[in-house]
């Protein structure tokens, strides 16, 4: 059952729900072949508290990214579009800071920027086993799909978002881009579903 929150700015919709599978709209069904039991996450949780990076909640992190739309939303005006599929049991989940905002930065400044007519920018969260799978997908321009491995590796956001990923969580945990020239770009992370412990993250 989706349920639309009371906060809404004329050209945002913000929906939290349990979200559409997550297959529609990014290749494959789930992270792929990143599994990882719950022997090492104990461990994982003390190193990434404990490291240099600063973690929010993607509850946090979606507030934070609300503050860049609204500059966006003056930008572009009515045509830029934003939904938000956020599966509520994702809220609360441990994420680095400034982690989204660049792939939802990309999808406006290169998807949306040259295209005609409504942009729309949709922000999804679901959980998948032990990981959570975060989609920010864009109905823009896309990109050639053998293109996705060198724009991933040389633009400066996107870049820096792949590199954190991997000194983060691991080299298995990677930024997937799935991008159709004409209709749009998908970008996915998927991370441990870990949560914080009771007092705070940073």
């Amino acid at each position: 059952m989706t349920e639309s929150r009371a906060r809404q700015a004329p050209q945002s919709t913000v929906i939290v729900s349990s979200a559409p599978r997550a297959g529609a709209g990014c290749a494959g069904a789930d992270g792929g072949d990143i599994r990882g039991g719950g022997a090492g996450r104990a461990g994982l949780l003390r190193r990434l508290l404990g490291s240099q990076e600063h973690f929010v909640t993607l509850r946090e992190e979606l507030e934070a990214i609300d503050e860049y739309l609204d500059i966006e939303s003056i930008r572009f005006g009515p045509r830029l579009k934003i939904e938000k599929h956020i599966d509520p049991a994702t809220l609360d989940l441990i994420v680095p800071s400034m982690m989204l905002q660049p792939l939802v930065e990309n999808s406006i400044k290169h998807g949306l920027s040259d295209k005609l007519g409504e942009g729309r920018v949709t922000i999804r969260s679901l959980l998948d086993g032990d990981h959570a799978i975060i989609d920010i997908i864009d109905n823009g321009v896309g990109i050639p799909q053998t293109s996705a491995v060198r724009v991933k590796g040389t633009g400066i956001g996107l870049k820096n978002v792949n590199e954190r990923l991997r000194v983060i969580y691991g080299a298995n945990y990677q930024l997937q881009l799935d991008s159709v020239p004409g209709e749009g770009t998908c970008a996915r992370i998927v991370i441990p579903e870990m949560t914080a412990p009771a007092r705070g993250i940073a």
